[in-house]
């Protein structure tokens, strides 16, 4: 077994070999099979993948339907709070190592090749392009977030331009399996609306929650379903400015952090329906964390993560002393416990309904300066992949983005390997046999952009399924490329 251990040999990272199989349904003592954890390294190596890939692409509509609107990207514009995604897709879902069948299905694959749409990608995988910038009348690059929850329908944002390029606006929308669009919030006018945050949360109503800057000149974060929209807290009340990224569960409860107008900083959550907004914590007074009086900064400002098992919040913060140290913590209503020491770096936090926590970190080990995915699960943190092993780093985002992780505990994440030109959507410690697709395969034919994955939190469901947002080159696009949200789901359906 390989460990990393911490400079202060407090706590021990476990790091596992992948599974070559989809994951069996979790058994009622093992509630979190799919949670990389600490295993005996085998004699043998693992079944060697085979060369050969192949996968059944699957669109949602014809290249060149709707029309194309040219105008300003929308991707970095003045005072927009950008946030690059890290990549995403649940562990575990590999190809069966059987090398004479691949051999046998890429004679007959290569025999249908001229017929068909084919997305050079992970064999255990179907992709369905959900949304096209040029098909669906969005601006390039303006994707920055993509959410999916039980159902496969997809949350996001993108931006329109009017036709003569000299104005833009948000759209928060809400896309199927189909490709079929529900618009959430949309204002051509900006009578309402300035712009919205990138995150978009949902939840398995089809609800959604982001925050917006209104024409008024409040923030306000709202929950919305595309026929209603309800405010959860504004700027016209007790606060006086809000994290940007939300996070929403399946009772309608959405977390958020922000600043009071006394300057109290810290984590509310609210629904909404005419009860007051839940207070967590503030800065001004302690808490208790693993049952010690603690002080919290309240001063991170990045996307909390609320479960549907009792609105569990997990975040990142800073603990208040002599020397201001950082952790990933989770709660709620001023009792929290640890899932990140607080001797590292972190990103933000994710958790899942068995209150397993995700998220990126730095350490020293030994001397050596480590970037980790890693799992939090009852205070014991297991290594999902590192810079030691295959991998150069992960989210380009500052705060780093949190690894989406479902309730079977895979994990999905973004990285990009040591040539710094390969970048992808991966699930394990090995980025070969790990990956979901990379930057040297292709979708529908066409050569994917290779810095140009991005992925949110919330992008893996209990599926497997994972959705993500990339560019592909399109020499018949005057920028020489399209923007497109693509949705991977396993060939073989995984048991409830």
């Amino acid at each position: 077994m390989r460990q990393l251990t911490d400079r202060k040999n407090k706590w021990h990272f476990r790091v596992t070999t992948p599974a070559v199989h989809p994951p069996a349904p979790p058994p009622a003592a093992m509630p979190h099979p799919g949670l990389l954890r600490a295993a005996q390294r085998v004699a043998a190596a693992p079944p060697e993948r085979p060369g050969a890939r192949r996968s059944t692409a699957q669109r949602s509509r014809r290249m060149g339907e709707g029309r194309a609107i040219r105008g300003a990207g929308g991707q970095a514009r003045e005072g927009r709070f950008w946030k690059a995604e890290g990549a995403f897709r649940s562990t575990g879902l590999q190809e069966k190592p059987i090398i004479l069948d691949t051999i046998l299905c890429l004679v007959v694959l290569l025999a249908v090749i001229g017929l068909t749409s084919v997305a050079h990608a992970a064999v255990g995988y179907n992709f369905t392009r959900l949304v096209d910038h040029v098909d669906d009348n969005f601006n390039l690059r303006s994707f920055t977030c993509a959410s999916i929850n039980e159902s496969g329908d997809v949350a996001f944002k993108g931006t329109r331009s009017a036709p003569d390029g000299l104005s833009l606006w948000d759209v928060i929308a809400r896309v199927n399996r189909a490709g079929v669009i529900t618009t959430i919030a949309e204002d051509p006018a900006r009578t309402q609306f300035q712009f919205s945050s990138n995150v978009v949360s949902i939840n398995d109503s089809g609800q959604t929650s982001f925050t917006a800057f209104l024409s008024n000149n409040d923030i306000a974060i709202f929950r919305a379903d595309g026929t209603s929209m309800t405010t959860i807290a504004s700027t016209a009340g007790r606060f006086s400015s809000f994290g940007f990224d939300t996070s929403l569960n399946n009772a309608g409860e959405v977390a958020f952090t922000a600043q009071l107008d006394n300057g109290e900083q810290g984590l509310f959550s609210g629904t909404g329906t005419g009860g007051p907004v839940t207070t967590h914590y503030t800065s001004a007074r302690p808490v208790l964390v693993d049952g010690v009086m603690t002080n919290l900064a309240g001063g991170n400002f990045g996307r909390p993560s609320i479960n549907n098992t009792g609105g569990e919040i997990a975040f990142r913060d800073r603990v208040n002393g002599p020397v201001p140290v950082e952790g990933i913590f989770a709660g709620r209503r001023g009792v929290f416990r640890t899932l990140g020491p607080t001797d590292h770096f972190y990103g933000d936090a994710n958790n899942n309904d068995l209150g397993i926590g995700a998220f990126e970190t730095s350490f020293n080990n030994n001397g050596q300066f480590v970037t980790a995915i890693a799992t939090s699960n009852a205070g014991v943190l297991s290594i999902v992949a590192d810079t030691l092993n295959g991998y150069a780093g992960f989210s380009v985002s500052v705060p780093a983005t949190a690894p989406a992780i479902n309730n079977r505990g895979q994990v999905a994440f973004r990285g990009f390997l040591p040539d710094f030109t390969t970048y992808g959507v991966f699930t394990g410690p090995n980025p070969k046999q790990d990956a979901i697709i990379t930057s040297k395969e292709k979708l529908d034919g066409a050569q994917i952009i290779s810095s140009s994955f991005s992925v949110c939190s919330e992008a893996l469901n209990n599926l497997g399924e994972v959705v993500f947002i990339v560019d592909l080159v399109d020499p018949t696009r005057i920028e020489g490329f399209r923007s497109a949200i693509y949705l991977a789901s396993p060939k073989k359906p995984l048991a409830p």
